[in-house]
């Protein structure tokens, strides 16, 4: 075998709040938790400590007990990771859902995850009993088991529930977290019990929830800390959806094990979010390419220069979720500080972040970095052997402790993900000089008149016309013939001439690619593109859209 590897860091089996309250080396008083859009809202470390501890005790009052789920359907917010932590403390896996998921799918969650509690906002709470159905003999969640997590952005307050801010302001402190000396969750194996249950960003079917544990969660966080000092203060914004496992690190872990400095915005709208980062002056930032898209698209309310005004004080964008293309992220460069740095990361809800850029090196290859620490991954060609030459892309697979433990009851679905040991990441991609490029997803790849097309390919290809914003391409499959034909899905710029740019960019793709590879499929140009939570493109959805139109005759 072939193996890419990093360098290897101890990570300690234990459990996760140990972890995070007993190395803090720094002020505790210093605000960790500030609310971006009421900054005079705010928690410093030893404020957020006392509220878990506290709401530990009233969890475990309320029957809440070690392996129960806990269902937390709310927009971010600086009591957000308050709620995460007291739900692992008590030794209760942490569920999270996204505010916009409609009862049946909140149903879905509750039977896949066996949850017997859930906490919500109050705007959300009608979908909650509606999905709980708390009149059925046949009720799992009572609605003495529903919290409301109570914020200044959500003004109604529900009667007959017990709020966050009520079970805080109810309780002693916790004498004990979970793992600490005397609590159930104390020995040598506490870092292996399961701490959260994630939903997948996968596209296809219904969701696969993975099993992540303590010791996973700490592994995530020491292969992500950048421990070189910066050369300015330190302040993150978030406005990335708190239940996704890609902005659980930076926002649940992070700020308080190392004191970073963090505003919460509870969902990225465009206004607020630039103005956030101008009036705070916000150093770091994590963004989906979906949102540098939206950034990029001029309007009357804000000009290119005010727009380069209120993002100068920016000195580190990382963007994950998806495939930055290199064009998307030169575009975006030029309304950035000369020193910021734009950091491609790659990563699944399944492994955690696998890499990253860190020093003061900075990457225009499209490259998604290097491989993180604790990581060792391998390239295998179709045949399922290995690939041994530098550039040449394949399946890549890789194992490390941050890895989920499996899909939660979902045997078939970890049966395909694991090989050997080595988790299947259904990326294809290939290194080059200690870099890695991800090529595209494994089930994305098309079939054209016996080739193999990636359709990232295509997308970096068109995304070069100065009017597109964002791309994406699937293969349709034609009644008249055999494969698959290429068809982009465009967004333009406000006010571009359809007709015009459409043939400039199949004149542009048929003479850069390969004749097999022209949009011969056809381009269709759309408002916006499908996206999960995480900024994915839902390219199922645009294929079921592309199947009814073949099948209806239209082109």
């Amino acid at each position: 075998m072939v193996f890419h590897s990093a360098e290897d860091i101890a990570v300690p089996d234990v459990d996760l709040l140990s972890w995070i309250f007993s190395g803090q080396e720094y002020d505790k008083d210093k605000d960790v938790y500030i609310d971006a859009l009421i900054p005079n809202r705010r928690l410093s470390a030893r404020e957020a400590e006392s509220r878990v501890r506290k709401l530990i005790t009233s969890f475990r009052q309320h029957g809440i007990k070690e392996g129960d789920s806990v269902i937390v359907q709310s927009f971010g917010d600086i009591m957000y990771p308050i709620v995460f932590l007291a739900i692992v403390g008590v030794g209760a896996k942490f569920v999270g859902c996204n505010p916009g998921s409609t009862a049946q799918e909140l149903i879905n969650l509750i039977t896949l995850t066996s949850a017997r509690y859930v906490l919500t906002v109050p705007s959300r709470l009608p979908t909650v009993l509606e999905a709980i159905d708390i009149n059925a003999p046949s009720a799992s969640i009572s609605k003495s088991n529903v919290f409301i997590l109570d914020t200044p952005h959500d003004q109604f307050n529900p009667q007959g529930f017990s709020t966050v801010t009520d079970l805080c302001s109810q309780s002693e402190e916790a004498s004990e977290l979970a793992g600490e000396s005397g609590s159930p969750d104390a020995g040598p194996n506490s870092g292996n019990r399961t701490a959260a249950l994630f939903s997948t960003s996968g596209t296809t079917g219904l969701p696969k929830v993975a099993a992540v544990s303590h010791r996973a969660s700490i592994a995530r966080c020491v292969a992500s800390w950048d421990p070189k000092p910066k050369s300015y203060a330190v302040s993150k914004l978030i406005c990335l959806p708190m239940f996704h496992g890609v902005a659980a690190t930076a926002s649940h872990i992070d700020p308080l094990r190392f004191g970073v400095q963090t505003y919460i915005q509870p969902r990225f709208e465009k206004h607020s979010f630039t103005m956030a980062i101008w009036e705070h002056k916000i150093t770091e930032t994590s963004m989906v390419p979906s949102i540098i898209s939206m950034l990029l698209q001029q309007d009357e309310t804000m000009s290119k220069e005010d727009l380069k005004k209120y993002l100068h004080s920016l000195r580190i964008v990382r963007c994950a979720g998806a495939s930055l293309d290199t064009g998307l992220q030169q575009k975006f460069y030029e309304l950035l500080h000369s020193e910021a740095r734009i950091v491609n990361a790659w990563g699944l809800t399944e492994a955690g972040t696998v890499t990253s850029f860190f020093g003061s090196e900075r990457d225009d290859t499209g490259s998604v970095g290097r491989l993180s620490p604790n990581f060792v991954a391998r390239i295998i060609d179709g045949n399922g052997r290995d690939v041994v030459v530098d550039g040449i892309p394949g399946d890549i697979l890789v194992r490390g402790p941050s890895l989920m433990t499996d899909y939660h009851k979902n045997e078939d679905a970890c049966k395909e993900a694991f090989f050997d040991g080595w988790l299947r990441t259904g990326d294809i991609g290939y290194c080059k000089e200690g870099k890695w490029y991800i090529v595209g997803r494994s089930k994305d790849m098309m079939k054209v008149r016996s080739w193999q097309v990636a359709p990232a390919e295509i997308e970096a290809c068109v995304m070069q016309h100065p009017l597109v914003l964002e791309v994406s391409v699937i293969g349709i499959k034609p009644l008249t013939i055999v494969g698959e034909l290429p068809r982009a899905y465009v967004v333009l710029k406000y006010g571009s001439n359809v007709t015009s740019v459409m043939a400039e960019i199949h004149e542009m793709v048929g003479a850069v690619l390969a004749k097999y590879k022209a949009l011969d499929g056809g381009i269709t140009v759309v408002t916006s593109l499908p996206k999960t939570a995480s900024g994915k493109v839902m390219k199922n959805v645009l294929r079921q859209k592309a199947n009814e139109e073949l099948l209806n005759g239209i082109r």
